[in-house]
C-alpha cells in the first residue's frame, strides 16, 4: 500500500497543487491570490499574492517554486518590479539569497533557522478508527465485443493520525520581504512542496498580527510568530461496485496556519486524496481495469 503512494507522489504534488490557500484574516486584501503551475520537467509552481501596504500602494508578490529548496520571488509595487530575490538551498539549513534591485545584484548566505526554525514535532492519534464512506466514482461506459461495461468505484477514508511541525518565524525590521518570503518558501518546499506557495500569506498575516507592515518592499517592524504545517494521514479503501474486490491505499492532506489564528490555508492533498479528483480516479481505475474511459461523474450517494 505504501509503495503505491510513494511511486505517484511527485505526480500528486504537480496535479494537486491547484487546491490552494485561502486567508481567514479580515485585514488581508480580498481576491489577493492567483496560482498556476507549469508541468514541464520541474515543480515550477507560481503563486501571485496581492495586498495593500502601509502607504496604500498595491503590492504584488509572485513566488515561483522551481524545485524543492529553489525559489524565485518577485515583488512589484504599483506594477513596478522593485526587487527579485532568488533563494537556493546550498547545504542543510544553508541558503544562498541573490537580491536584484534595478539591475544590480548582491548575494549573501543565511542559515534558514535565523528566519524560520523548527520548534516541535507532534503526532496526535485518534483512539477510535473506522472507515467513513466518501462517495462513488462513475466512469464513462466502455463498449467492447457488443457489450457495455459500466465501471464504478466506491471510496472510504479511515483517519489515522495528525502530524504537526511547529516552526518559529523571526524576521528583523529592515529585511526585504521578498527574501524573507523566499527563505520560508524554500524551507516549506523541502517539507512538502505544494504548501510552499502559502509563504507570502503567512508572512503578511504574521506582520499584521505583530502590528507591523511592509512598505517599499521592506518589513517595517520585527515579525515574531509561530506557525505550523499540519499533515492529516488516512487509509483509503476503494471497492468495485460490481464485485467484492477491494484495494487499500494511503492519503494525506496538509495545511499551514499561524498559531493563535490570523491565517489558515486550504488543504493540499497527496496520495489517493481527494477521492473525487481526476488523477485519483485514473490511478484507482488503472489498478482495477484497463483502457481508462474517463469519469462520467462523482456522487456522494451509495
Amino acid at each position: 500500500m505504501k509503495g503505491k503512494i510513494k511511486m505517484k507522489k511527485i505526480i500528486s504534488i504537480i496535479m494537486c497543487v491547484a487546491l490552494l490557500l485561502s486567508s481567514t484574516t479580515a485585514a488581508l486584501a480580498t481576491d489577493n491570490k492567483e496560482t498556476s503551475n507549469d508541468l514541464q520537467g520541474s515543480l515550477n509552481t507560481t503563486d501571485t499574492y496581492r495586498f495593500v501596504d502601509g502607504e496604500g500602494k498595491d503590492n504584488k508578490i509572485i513566488t515561483t517554486i522551481l524545485n524543492p529548496g529553489e525559489v524565485v520571488v518577485k515583488h512589484f509595487i504599483d506594477d513596478e518590479l522593485i526587487i527579485e530575490s532568488t533563494v537556493n538551498q546550498t547545504k542543510g539549513d544553508q541558503f544562498s539569497v541573490t537580491e536584484s534591485i534595478n539591475g544590480k545584484e548582491k548575494t549573501f548566505y543565511v542559515d534558514s533557522s535565523e528566519i524560520t526554525k523548527l520548534i516541535e514535532k507532534k503526532v496526535i492519534e485518534d483512539g477510535t478508527k473506522s472507515y467513513s464512506y466518501q462517495g462513488r466514482t462513475v466512469f464513462n461506459p466502455i463498449y467492447a465485443g457488443g457489450q457495455t461495461y459500466n465501471y464504478q468505484l466506491r471510496t472510504w477514508y479511515e483517519y489515522k493520525s495528525t502530524d504537526y511541525e511547529y516552526r518559529s518565524m523571526n524576521i528583523a525590521a529592515g529585511y526585504a520581504a521578498a527574501s524573507a518570503i523566499g527563505i520560508i518558501a524554500g524551507v516549506l518546499s523541502l517539507i512538502f512542496a505544494p504548501v510552499a506557495v502559502t509563504a507570502t500569506a503567512l508572512v503578511e498575516a504574521a506582520a499584521i498580527a505583530c502590528g507591523t507592515t511592509i512598505v517599499g518592499g521592506i518589513i517595517q517592524g520585527v515579525i515574531s510568530k509561530t506557525y505550523y504545517v499540519k499533515f492529516k494521514n488516512y487509509d483509503v479503501k476503494v471497492g468495485d461496485v460490481d464485485s467484492s474486490r477491494i484495494e487499500y491505499y494511503s492519503g494525506e492532506k496538509s495545511q499551514t496556519a499561524l498559531v493563535g489564528g490570523g491565517y489558515s490555508s486550504s488543504y493540499f492533498y497527496d496520495g489517493y486524496m481527494p477521492w473525487n479528483s481526476n488523477h485519483v480516479a485514473y490511478w484507482s481505475y488503472s489498478d482495477f481495469w484497463t483502457n481508462y474511459p474517463g469519469v462520467s461523474y462523482y456522487t456522494s450517494s451509495w
